[in-house]
């Protein structure tokens, strides 16, 4: 595994399984900074793209292609809390944009919520708003649920109704304590970390 952390200009960029791409300004990893490239960006699956995101600045990434089906991984900087009508543009892409990660997103205050509606876009944006509920997968609803280590690692696939899904991963093995499970229905996507 790899980390590439810093920012860039450059023809193509590809990152592969159980290696994490970091756009940051230092090599501190504590200021966002950008990776261009003149052609592709692509994120492959087990691979982590980390974003951070502070009140002034976010990590970002620009290029003609930008692919991004990995991890998507956010993290907050020191002394940043995300408050109602915060955005954050993650990547723009002059082309296409491709791919459907696994968000990995930090817990935010009360009443919050992160908006994905506008994030698997040419630009990618990622919003806080005003929690509601009223998008939230419902309950009784089937969903479609992928599996995933911390480091990325597809370890099940399977459909369940929502309120089942814990169930279900109490069958799923694997060494890991801590799993990350992706649910879809329909247009809507949750994502929810797991300690067993």
């Amino acid at each position: 595994s790899s980390v590439l952390l810093g920012q860039a200009y450059l023809t193509s960029i590809t990152i592969n399984s159980g290696s994490t791409l970091m756009p940051r300004a230092t090599l501190s990893e504590t200021v966002a900074g950008t990776i261009i490239a003149t052609g592709t960006v692509a994120v492959n699956e087990g691979g982590t793209l980390d974003m951070l995101l502070s009140a002034s600045k976010q990590s970002k990434l620009q290029g003609k292609w930008v692919s991004v089906k990995g991890i998507l991984k956010v993290t907050l900087a020191e002394g940043y809390t995300p408050a109602a009508g915060d955005s954050f543009t993650l990547w723009e892409a002059t082309n296409s944009f491709s791919g459907t990660p696994t968000l990995d997103l930090p817990s935010l205050p009360n009443n919050l919520t992160w908006d994905t509606s506008e994030l698997l876009a040419k630009k990618g944006v990622l919003k806080v708003m005003v929690g509601t509920g009223i998008d939230a997968i419902a309950a009784d609803a089937t969903v479609q649920c992928e599996v995933y280590t911390t480091n990325g690692q597809k370890v099940a696939q399977f459909e369940a109704p929502k309120n089942k899904v814990m169930e279900n991963l109490q069958t799923v093995s694997s060494d890991h304590r801590t799993l990350v499970v992706r649910m879809v229905s329909g247009n809507r996507m949750e994502v929810k970390k797991v300690i067993r």
